[in-house]
């Protein structure tokens, strides 16, 4: 018997990427939600949640380790790194996303425990090494 026809298939091409010319651009690899450590994790632990394991087991055992590797192959190449992350470029993060302004410390507010990047650039590029 055959295996069935994978139609879909029959319609891509596989890209071909020319390594020389590319950028490695990483997206939202924060720890604030990417961290058991980070604000998600510590929130879910508090709550007695164990709804957010798979997640960290996910980051930590695959895409952490991958990203990783295609970083340390883009630097061997001498090619460009660029990281975007989320967060808030203005010091009072009135730019900020509205999920985030709740760990935004005001003179009228009591201090609050936050590590979103609350005064990083969105784009941020490594060196070429």
């Amino acid at each position: 018997m055959n295996a069935p026809k994978d139609y879909i298939r029959d319609f891509m091409s596989e890209p071909i990427i020319n390594a020389h010319g590319a950028a490695l651009v990483i997206i939202d690899m924060q720890y604030a939600t990417g961290s058991r450590q980070g604000a998600l994790g510590r929130t879910l632990k508090a709550q007695g949640s164990s709804v957010g394991d798979y997640r960290f087991a996910r980051i930590e055992q695959s895409v952490l380790p991958r990203t990783l590797e295609l970083r340390a192959h883009f630097h061997r190449l001498g090619q460009p790194v660029i990281h975007v992350t989320l967060g808030a470029a203005l010091p009072d993060a009135s730019d900020a996303p509205r999920h985030m302004h709740w760990c935004v410390k005001t003179d009228s507010q009591d201090e609050r425990e936050c590590d979103y990047p609350m005064s990083v650039e969105h784009v941020r590029r490594e060196p070429r090494r």
